[in-house]
């Protein structure tokens, strides 16, 4: 397998594609909760910056690295090796984008979806920490399958191996305590070659695949969304079905990129 990016030009006077939560927005994180946090700057969706990064974490990227995707098209999927494991999706946060989250959360509360417990998933208490959730998200969905990947007493591994069986919310939390971790993400930011912002309005979420299914990881949401059946063979073709999905909501907008 191999990781994935999928990067398209920012259009507006924004010269960068960052991850950020805009977490003042979302009522489902406490505000609370927020405000005794410090500021984590949006990690820029840079594949050189997230292999260092990663790296620097406890996964082995000298075997597998992310990638650009140039495009969605038949002809840029099939210059990507298979299987891919995971996709990190960055997406515009928009009125369009708010409307269709509150409704579909309605809807996963009036009937609950089946999420296999194979899933990672914690939630979202640091302002602008998607980047690192939806990496975490990526590598801890597939630790079960590759641990020679992830290095001895690594904060990978550990923080994988120590969250089984806690709560999304326990796990979220004890994130935004990391001090280390945050002072690694600190230090990918400024291995960015764009300005660092950190009022920005684009927000990074994560597909995984378990059971079977196509999970979207978000951790400003309160449970993961299924998205339906996939296989090893056809989990990056159903990955766009998805992001094509948030793309088609926004049609006037470019401010999209994946990490797989």
């Amino acid at each position: 397998f191999f990781f994935l990016m999928i990067r398209r030009p920012p259009r507006s006077t924004q010269s960068r594609s960052s991850a950020a939560s805009d977490v003042y927005k979302r009522q489902i994180i406490h505000r609370e909760q927020m405000e005794k946090t410090s500021n984590w700057l949006p990690l820029e969706s840079n594949p050189e910056v997230i292999n260092t990064y990663v790296q620097q974490l406890g996964f082995d990227a000298t075997q597998y690295k992310f990638h650009d995707l140039l495009s969605l098209d038949d002809w840029a999927l099939e210059m990507i090796p298979r299987p891919a494991k995971a996709v990190v999706f960055l997406y515009p946060i928009t009125e369009v984008q708010e409307q269709f989250r509150d409704k579909e959360e309605e809807e996963l509360v009036a009937n609950p979806q089946q999420v296999s417990d194979k899933v990672f998933f914690m939630r979202q208490y640091a302002q602008n920490a998607c980047g690192t959730i939806g990496v975490i998200h990526a590598l801890g969905n597939i630790f079960s399958e590759q641990q020679t990947l992830f290095q001895q007493d690594s904060f990978l591994r550990n923080f994988v191996e120590n969250n089984k069986g806690k709560t999304p919310e326990e796990i979220g939390k004890l994130l935004k305590k990391d001090k280390k971790l945050e002072e690694a993400h600190k230090e990918a930011v400024d291995k960015g070659e764009t300005e660092v912002e950190d009022d920005v309005n684009t927000h990074f979420i994560c597909l995984v695949q378990q059971d079977g299914n196509i999970y979207e990881l978000d951790g400003t949401k309160k449970v993961p969304v299924n998205h339906g059946p996939t296989t090893p063979e056809t989990f990056l073709e159903d990955c766009t079905r998805v992001i094509r999905q948030f793309m088609e909501r926004d049609p006037n907008e470019i401010r999209f990129t994946t990490l797989v």
